[in-house]
């Protein structure tokens, strides 16, 4: 008895820490005892209701039972369908009952003896390795409207199991979804469940919560009680913050994939700009030397004069006309105009990006962090940077070509001094083709680099911040289930009545010897 009592006390401690009793006056406690087989099939159930009375008037309570006796004083009812109405005379009302209603929750159980699966009977006073397997099927299945889908969600059960083991005959003793606890003498186990939580949520790691398995060596194999609690009160109302923070965060997760796609497509252009830059500013090089091999010819006589100017006007226009197709502009200045946009939308990209992160350009260059949006952020802002420079000397060499060309125009048409301006206009085609070079070897650097950030955006974009939208949705999902089973949860208001504030149901497996 005194075993018994003890267990007892283990398991609804058990139930007690994952439901807190409520601040509130109960009205109505409804308790269901469940005698079952060694096999987990039912024997005997009866109901018994505890009515809480705060007034000495009559009280109707619903019931579905039958057979109804007061177990705890004379208080007299009288039954009209499914109402009862007690004259307690202010005093509370214990009553029990009989019904053959199916229960929400089944019970099976199967024993091994060294990996070999035996009646318990059979194992009585044998040796060796025991497994004790116990499963429960939750068999409150709801369909509930989840974002616009019809699921299947359970009504949510946990079950505290409890069973006593002696040391003296038993030792080893591991407990799968539970604990085992060693008082000296004996072992105490306590195992929890949650049966029909997979089914609603179908995530793999949840998928055993439906059992209890106990495994243990014997010298001689007996089988006590074994005691099950089950309760529908899983969730309480402070597990209900969570949601709004996961709703947050999943709002912003869209957020930021949204900002990733323009972020994308706009380096995704850049990367274009700069490979066109690139390319023009080798071509504009390349010439600008035959520039200067044509004047340095006509300086030292190696060809005519008008023949020189000529085919330097030309190869000018030529190189002038071929930045235009490049960068498909009409003119010159259209062209220093497009490049001026460029140098406006880098300023602006890096303006912007500074003003996410929240800090300055020497704060963001000084870092060493391993942020990796902030590294990413830094390389971005410093390629763009390099850019902008770039750009401001593409637009200064292509302010200098009308210039030469006007220059050029006037010497073929017979400027006075050739000598003189022959040597001021061959030490500027000298430095204005240092510049190009400069520029075209920048431009080759920066396209690498605007590529090399674009695909990676392209990357990060498609492996990172997309699957992360995509589980925030599962979130947001699994969200919407918890409040669901917590709404089901609140909604169970009985077994065998639909007005008890408590539902809990006990279960007792006779021990076999």
């Amino acid at each position: 008895m005194k075993k018994l009592k003890s267990l007892l006390s283990i398991t609804l401690a058990g139930y007690m820490i994952l439901n807190p009793l409520s601040v509130y006056a109960l009205t109505k406690n409804e308790t269901i005892y469940t005698s079952l087989d060694e096999n987990g099939k039912l024997v005997i159930s009866t109901v018994n209701n505890h009515l809480m009375v705060d007034s000495k008037t009559e009280i109707e309570d619903e019931t579905e039972l039958k057979n109804i006796l007061n177990i705890n004083g004379k208080e007299t009812f009288t039954l009209e369908k499914n109402t009862l109405k007690w004259k307690s005379n202010g005093r509370d009302i214990f009553y029990r009952g009989d019904t053959t209603k199916e229960q929400p929750i089944d019970v099976e159980i199967e024993y091994y003896l060294d990996g070999q699966k035996m009646k318990p009977k059979e194992m009585i006073g044998k040796k060796g390795n025991v497994k004790l397997v116990l499963h429960y099927q939750n068999k409150l299945a709801n369909q509930v409207n989840i974002g616009g889908k019809t699921e299947t969600i359970y009504t949510p059960f946990v079950v505290t199991t409890g069973m006593v083991l002696n040391n003296d005959n038993n030792k080893n003793i591991i407990v799968e979804n539970g604990k085992a606890i060693n008082s000296g003498s004996r072992t105490m186990i306590i195992g929890l469940s949650a049966p029909g939580l997979y089914q609603s949520f179908n995530i793999k790691e949840l998928e055993n919560l439906d059992t209890v398995t106990i495994t243990y060596d014997t010298t001689k194999f007996s089988l006590g009680s074994i005691y099950m609690v089950a309760t529908p009160k899983l969730l309480e109302e402070k597990d209900l913050e969570i949601f709004s923070k996961l709703n947050s965060l999943s709002s912003n997760l869209e957020t930021l994939k949204s900002s990733m796609d323009e972020l994308e497509k706009g380096a995704k252009k850049l990367s274009d700009g700069s490979i066109a830059l690139s390319s023009g500013a080798t071509e504009i090089n390349t010439n600008l030397k035959t520039v200067t091999e044509s004047i340095t010819k006509i300086k030292n006589g190696s060809t005519t004069l008008k023949e020189g100017l000529e085919n330097i006007v030309t190869t000018l226009d030529q190189t002038i006309i071929s930045i235009e197709n490049e960068l498909q502009v009409s003119n010159l200045s259209e062209a220093n105009q497009q490049l001026e946009g460029l140098k406006l939308g880098n300023e602006a990209i890096i303006t912007s990006t500074l003003t996410k992160l929240g800090i300055d350009y020497n704060t963001l260059m000084a870092y060493s962090g391993t942020d990796t949006t902030i590294l990413e952020a830094k390389q971005l802002v410093y390629v763009l940077s390099m850019d902008s420079k770039v750009v401001e000397q593409s637009i200064s060499s292509l302010n200098l070509l009308p210039i030469l060309k006007d220059g050029l125009e006037q010497l073929r048409d017979g400027s006075k001094e050739i000598e003189y301006n022959l040597g001021l206009l061959e030490n500027g085609t000298k430095q204005l083709e240092k510049g190009t070079e400069t520029l075209a070897l920048g431009a080759s650097e920066l396209k690498e680099g605007i590529v090399t950030l674009s695909n990676g955006t392209v990357q990060m974009n498609q492996e990172g911040i997309t699957p992360l939208y995509r589980y925030s949705n599962l979130i947001r999902n699994y969200s919407n289930k918890l409040e669901a089973m917590t709404s089901l949860s609140k909604e169970y208001h009985g077994y065998a009545s639909n007005n008890a504030d408590t539902t809990t149901f006990i279960y007792m497996i006779k021990g076999v010897k």
